[in-house]
């Protein structure tokens, strides 16, 4: 199976460590906007699908590359594949998508963009191409594999 994997030999990061967690952050009486921190946990442990790593052991995502403005009930990520021109980066930017659309209240617009392709920018900020992603038999496997 090596032979066909495009990144036979990925660099492997070291993870960031966990959260903080303050008194104000646990009590639910305290208004708590998320965060880029908090939308950042929530890919981080996403596996890559070419290797048992998770996206953030990979640096394809990083902390300073999410973006959050919970006022406006936005959030962007950018996201780096481990090679140029990965066959994978549609797969990881759907991943992430699906990750967020399931895990952040409903009133937030999620853009997901590649580093190095922009066409994948144009494809994966349409939101009701991730609705569909999401119901179609592909995407309901990855679902499974999250």
């Amino acid at each position: 199976m090596s032979g066909m994997l495009e990144n036979e030999n990925p660099v492997v990061f070291q993870r960031s460590g966990a959260r903080l967690w303050t008194a104000a952050d646990e009590d639910e009486g305290v208004h708590d906007p998320i965060d880029h921190r908090e939308v950042f946990d929530l890919i981080r442990s996403i596996n890559d699908p070419e290797h048992p790593l998770s996206l953030e052991e990979l640096n394809v995502v990083e902390q300073v590359r999410v973006q959050v403005n919970d006022e406006d009930s936005t959030v962007g990520i950018e996201f780096t594949p481990t090679i140029p021109h990965c066959s994978m980066a549609t797969l990881i930017g759907l991943s992430i998508k699906v990750k967020l659309l399931r895990s952040l209240p409903e009133r937030f617009k999620v853009c997901i963009r590649h580093i190095q392709v922009m066409y994948l920018s144009v494809v994966l900020c349409f939101h009701h191409r991730c609705r569909l992603m999401c119901t179609s038999p592909q995407g309901l496997m990855l679902q499974r594999m999250q």
